[in-house]
């Protein structure tokens, strides 16, 4: 029979992590006292210790027993530095020791001098926004959530795509097909606006918007338009059923149903009236928003490009003329501009060539964080990509949080990013990130046994 305080039973029973119960407050300032605590099995023989970056091992100090477990804790002051830490629990007569991080708890041999990776880590003045901790949030892409208005909604051969005309899915139970991203379903903002009582009864608090600006696709991840919500999501304004594209061609600047509603500023201001009104119900129901910012590229229809030539005669894109303001937007190489991951309708956007296309950006993100639509957070769209750089990452991420921090201290960013986002979570980028690793992956995986963005089953 094993002895009851095996070092697997210890090592089993232990833990810590970086939530309240365990450090205290979870939120700190340089100079600011916190309190960390580590949890261990009731009547264990150990001693718990601190171990942090240069500096000596500090005994934690056994401070009570509940149930099964025991309790050492430690107060300090908090550094002006970032400090990496984890515990570790000397076990009598062993040369093993438990390690406890943010992997859990686990035996190693001898004593740790060092935290290893993944060490918690202690970071003055990160802050989270405080709604956002724990909130019920609700993925609405506006396309598929619920129609209420035909008047906007896109027209089958209203314009071209990627080589074919957009069409307008036969019914809402549609199943989904190759070359989807041309099928609209005919969501709007008013059918979110009349189910604001459902999102309620479910206990709903903040909603995630899937890319709502102007573009051509479903999924709208190629934007057109960052300064304007897709006047197909909206009931007013809406412009007659005559300008189709003409059978024969593919040309878009002969759609004019398609021109009028997207490059005209009539179409367009009453889309944003639209949105900021939603926004405001949603505010007074109490629901919080968050808008998707795709912002590593955009569309090849943006008008910094014209790649459909729906701004002739409005703007000189970057296609048009070398001499465009908007060429250094994009990186040009035998006259073709870099796309993200060879996708021609997803034209990286080079910010290190240009210092006014970043203020644009930050202007942008500023716009929509002000009244009237004071959204409450973005998810920033392959966040670790954007730029050519790690580095010029980082600075771009550090001057946006600036930016739209200062308009709303309590806005919410969160990233999409794979991997470890440790040097983005060092309290002056992103606030967190969207754990497909630990979560999304493995759900999937369960639930369909395939890969994501594949067809392929798992092995």
């Amino acid at each position: 029979m094993k002895n009851k305080f095996s070092a697997e039973y210890i090592c089993g029973l232990s833990f810590a992590d970086e939530t309240e119960l365990f450090r205290t407050p979870a939120e700190v300032i340089a100079g600011e006292s916190v309190t960390l605590r580590v949890r261990t099995a009731a009547g264990a023989p150990v001693t718990a210790w601190l171990v942090t970056d240069g500096g000596d091992p500090q005994p934690l100090h056994h401070t009570g027993r509940e149930a099964r477990f025991d309790w050492h804790t430690l107060t300090l002051r908090c550094p002006e530095e970032t400090l990496r830490y984890c515990f570790v629990l000397r076990i009598p007569d062993s040369d093993q020791a438990v390690l406890i991080d943010r992997l859990g708890s686990r035996l190693v041999s001898g004593f740790p001098e060092q935290p290893e990776e993944p060490a918690f880590r202690l970071i003055p003045g990160f802050h989270v926004p405080a709604w956002a901790r724990g909130a019920l949030q609700y993925q609405i892409m506006v396309d598929r959530f619920a129609s209420a208005s035909l008047a906007n909604e896109v027209r089958s051969g209203e314009y071209s795509y990627v080589g074919e005309r957009v069409r307008h899915a036969k019914t809402w139970d549609e199943l989904p097909q190759d070359g989807d991203y041309r099928v609209f379903y005919g969501g709007d903002l008013q059918g979110i606006l009349d189910r604001v009582d459902y999102l309620k009864s479910l206990g709903v608090e903040a909603i995630y918007f899937n890319p709502i600006f102007v573009s051509p696709s479903s999924h709208k991840y190629d934007t057109q338009d960052y300064r304007h919500v897709d006047p197909h999501f909206a009931a007013g304004g809406a412009v007659s059923e005559d300008g189709l594209l003409p059978e024969g061609t593919d040309d878009n600047r002969m759609a004019l149903r398609y021109r009028e509603l997207t490059t005209e500023e009539t179409a367009l201001e009453t889309a944003n009236r639209y949105f900021a009104a939603l926004c405001q119900e949603l505010h007074r129901r109490g629901i919080r928003i968050i808008l998707d910012g795709v912002f590593n590229h955009c569309g090849s229809f943006h008008y910094w490009l014209n790649g459909a030539g729906l701004y002739n005669g409005k703007v000189l894109g970057a296609l048009d003329d070398k001499s465009s303001p908007y060429r250094e937007y994009f990186n040009f190489e035998n006259g073709m501009y870099e796309s993200w991951y060879g996708f021609p309708t997803l034209p990286k956007l080079n910010y290190e060539a240009s210092e006014a296309l970043c203020e644009e950006i930050f202007q942008i993100a500023e716009k929509w964080a002000k009244p009237p639509y004071s959204i409450d957070g973005w998810r920033l769209d392959v966040g670790s990509e954007l730029g050519h750089s790690e580095e010029f990452n980082h600075r771009f991420w550090q001057e946006f949080r600036r930016r739209v921090k200062a308009v709303n201290p309590e806005i919410l960013i969160v990233a999409e990013h794979y991997g470890d986002p440790s040097a983005w979570l060092q309290g002056n980028e992103w606030d967190s990130v969207m754990n497909y690793d630990a979560f999304m992956d493995p759900v999937s995986y369960f639930l369909t046994g395939m890969e994501k963005h594949s067809d392929r089953c798992c092995e």
